[in-house]
């Protein structure tokens, strides 16, 4: 039974975990903590109502609305999990517990009785192997493991550290880092040490870095046209050649002797990613994997320690991800699923005696973290002590380490008034990544998605930012793209239930969503037309990203396009279809309704094709490459004429929806990236 603290050990306890890994690397919850817990040790608990929290810890202003603004209920809520993150992890033999009983904001503090030692009689049993049954199956426990250590940072001040992998001997790591010019390059660092130091050079992007047990190194070279030069080295102080080239950027892995690595590739614009096995000596490739044609592919390659199993991941679409292994002599019959999940796989990595994988996922309704996986059982256990939202892990062969990646990625919605004088100003502050703008009809309202409460869902503000609301509760698939019924009743959205994108409505009142399209494809990127009877979205359901239309109430689909099509907008007068094309000339595009000869109408980066805007005269998009050609862009659709009409200072988000323009042109909105970076930390005492 716990016992109650005095105001020394409560503060105590309070400091403890505000210095932990847990809640260091989460300011605001760290400032939500601290408010709650000091205004019930100084007595002053009764006064913590839903309203006094949001004035003092959020800004709100005294006459908003809890109702219509959850932000308290939803940042309490993500802090009592992070407190159970922190006693499942770092703070598992901490005396003192504090919690938020639910049905009240004041912290409660206990002390916890110590564990008693383990009588020595008892001891030899302990050593034997413990057979457990738990709700995700049967798991056979290893005697006595060593206690993991807390995750230590390794690269502190390193701009963008990702990917890292560890030497033969563990001791080292190499990993590529973004710099503060635009340039990537291969860096090396040994784990007792602070310092980083460059293997590659010079105005060039080096990715993807392995490491074979003999001593080699292999990278993705970044070539002009948006392929990849395969380098090999064959030590660190060595000069590195070309081996071969890929079409795609992915994790590579050497095969147990050394002589070949595996990586990915694509075959043509239109096919589907592979694993390929390319030889050291000569470049050639061989064929590991052949997925479906109506799938992303298979990327993100890693030998198993002792060379029997390719453990890889295999993309319906980029949200919809699942862990597959086949043979190293790529006998395609005989792959298999690994897990069942349908969700983001953002890294992984085998165990160094190749039983188990480290997979970098989320699971349920659970945010992303660290699970070990059985691959014949697909069983699965949350590595807790690496937090949430951990990326890239790692495992050495010896030395028993496990590295991973934390990254920032602080994107936020800025709105400018098109005039004279396009003053600049953010609709949202929050340090969770807001994305996905859409200004209603009237102009009153923004929607936009938002992973404040823990997930993708979509929220909507006032147009300056007040009065937000979470509108969506899916709970865990990938949900946004939200866009306005003509009439601002309702919006479209997409999200993945089910593993496969399919387009949805909901009310701007809140309320149940309705399913629209139930097919097995990927349904997304929805957008209405101007009169409400039809919603537009982008499918693969004919094997290639086309557009379609179906009646907003459901129904039958119709295919629009057949040569690469993506995210359409009706224009306002209800003539033409714009979208964008991702593959060869790439651009914005339009077509005449009901269908029509395509027209290229701007340029537009691959990265950036959610950043653009239709208004009723004028085609806005994003630019954004070397300074001085960093702008939103304005094309006049009477005169063809164009002229920058915001200056941009910050990095567009990419690969999302990301801008929108007032119905009168007044005003115009985007997301972009106002803070990022990414650290890799080390646990010890991993197996």
């Amino acid at each position: 039974m716990g016992m109650q603290l005095g105001a020394n050990e409560q503060k105590a306890a309070l400091e403890r975990i505000l210095a932990s890994n847990e809640l260091s690397a989460s300011p605001r919850m760290a400032q939500l903590l601290r408010y709650l817990a000091e205004e019930t040790i100084a007595g002053r608990g009764s006064r913590l109502k839903e309203t006094v929290i949001g004035i003092d810890v959020f800004a709100r202003q005294p006459s908003y609305d809890p109702k219509t603004d959850p932000v308290v209920r939803v940042e309490v809520r993500r802090l009592r999990s992070k407190l159970l993150e922190y006693y499942d992890g770092s703070g598992k033999a901490d005396p003192v517990r504090v919690a938020l009983p639910k049905g009240s904001y004041q912290a409660s503090f206990t002390q916890v009785a110590a564990v008693p030692a383990t009588p020595a009689r008892w001891r030899p049993m302990m050593g034997a192997a413990i057979l457990t049954v738990t709700g995700l199956g049967i798991w056979l426990l290893t005697p006595a493991q060593t206690p993991l250590g807390v995750p230590r940072l390794i690269t502190a001040n390193q701009d963008f550290s990702r990917t890292p992998v560890f030497s033969p001997d563990g001791e080292t790591l190499i990993f590529s880092r973004d710099g503060s010019d635009e340039w990537s390059h291969i860096y090396k660092q040994p784990l007792a040490s602070r310092v980083a130091t460059a293997i590659t050079s010079g105005e060039v992007r080096d990715y993807e870095p392995a490491w074979s047990s003999q001593g080699a190194i292999a990278f993705l070279r970044e070539k002009p046209g948006g392929r990849y030069s395969l380098m090999w080295m064959e030590n660190l102080d060595s000069s590195a050649r070309q081996l071969s080239e890929v079409a795609v950027r992915s994790s590579l892995s050497f095969v147990a002797d050394g002589g070949a690595i595996v990586a990915a590739d694509r075959y043509s614009e239109s096919s589907p990613t592979s694993l390929v096995r390319i030889s050291v000596a000569d470049g050639k490739k061989i064929a590991i994997t052949q997925p479906p044609k109506d799938f992303q592919g298979d990327q993100q390659a890693h030998v198993q320690p002792g060379g029997k199993w390719i453990a890889f991941v295999r993309a319906k679409e980029a949200s919809v991800q699942d862990l597959w292994r086949v043979p190293v002599d790529g006998n395609e019959s005989a792959a298999k699923a690994v897990t069942k999940e349908k969700r983001l796989i953002a890294g992984f990595d085998w165990t160094a005696d190749g039983r188990q994988l480290v997979v970098a996922t989320s699971r349920n309704n659970e945010a992303r973290s660290l699970w070990r996986v059985d691959p014949e059982h697909g069983l699965q256990e949350r590595i807790a002590v690496a937090g949430i939202g951990a990326q890239a892990p790692a495992i050495s062969r010896k030395g028993q380490h496990l590295a991973f990646v934390t990254r920032l990625s602080d994107t936020n919605l800025w709105r400018a008034e098109l005039g004279a004088d396009a003053k600049l100003r953010p609709i949202t502050n929050s340090i969770q990544p807001d994305s996905g703008p859409q200004i209603s009809p009237d102009g009153k309202w923004v929607a936009f998605r938002s992973i404040r409460s823990g997930f993708d869902e979509v929220w909507i503000s006032s147009a300056d930012g007040s009065s937000s609301r979470q509108l969506t509760s899916m709970n865990g698939p990938t949900t946004g793209s939200a866009r306005w019924s003509p009439d601002g009743t309702k919006l479209v959205f997409d999200s993945r239930p089910e593993g496969n994108g399919d387009i949805f409505t909901v009310a701007l009142s809140g309320g149940t969503p309705v399913q629209v399209t139930r097919e097995k494809s990927n349904d997304v990127l929805p957008s209405w037309s101007r009169d409400g009877r039809w919603i537009y979205f982008t499918s693969d359901r004919s094997g290639t990203w086309e557009l379609y239309k179906m009646a907003s109430t459901g129904g039958v689909a119709q295919q629009l396009t057949s040569t690469g099509a993506s995210a359409g907008f009706e224009s306002m007068d209800g003539k033409y279809l714009y979208y964008v094309k991702r593959s060869g000339e790439g651009g914005i595009f339009r077509m005449s309704l009901p269908e029509g000869k395509q027209e290229h109408m701007a340029p537009l980066r691959t990265n950036l094709w959610g950043q653009w805007a239709l208004g009723a005269k004028g085609l806005y998009y994003a630019v954004f490459g070397a300074v001085g050609e960093r702008a939103i862009r304005r094309l006049d659709l009477t005169t063809g004429k164009t002229r920058d009409v915001v200056a941009l200072s910050r990095m567009p988000v990419q690969f999302d929806s990301g801008m929108s323009i007032a119905a009168d042109e007044s005003w115009i909105c985007w997301s972009q990236l106002d803070a990022a970076g990414s650290d890799i930390f080390v646990i010890d005492s991993f197996r």
